[in-house]
């Protein structure tokens, strides 16, 4: 199916849309599971749908995102010569983070 620039930024909208949903479901003290389990499409996106598994993979991903544990699965993989990427993308707490990972 090819998409028109108007179906392209409804999906861009739903997107967006869907990632504020998260955001502030996160904000009310929501965990991952609990987002995924109550989420539901808007009527504003009739046609679109998502399978359950894919639903909680995406919304784990954007709360590990917003909390910052990607910086923490990032960081173990560095070892202290590498402190200073992790720094560069996690801000200067990575840095404990990296000196405290297995070598």
């Amino acid at each position: 199916t090819v998409m028109t620039w108007a179906d392209l930024g409804d999906y861009a909208q739903f997107n967006k849309d869907f990632l504020a949903d998260v955001q502030a479901a996160l904000k009310a003290g929501k965990s991952a599971d609990e987002i995924a389990g109550s989420w539901k499409i808007s009527d504003k996106y009739k046609g679109y749908n998502i399978q359950d598994a894919r639903l909680k993979q995406n919304v784990t991903a954007i709360v590990d995102m917003l909390t910052l544990r990607w910086c923490d699965t990032l960081t173990t993989f560095f070892s202290l010569s590498m402190s200073a990427i992790a720094v560069t993308f996690c801000g200067p707490s990575a840095r404990k983070r990296t000196r405290d990972a297995p070598a």
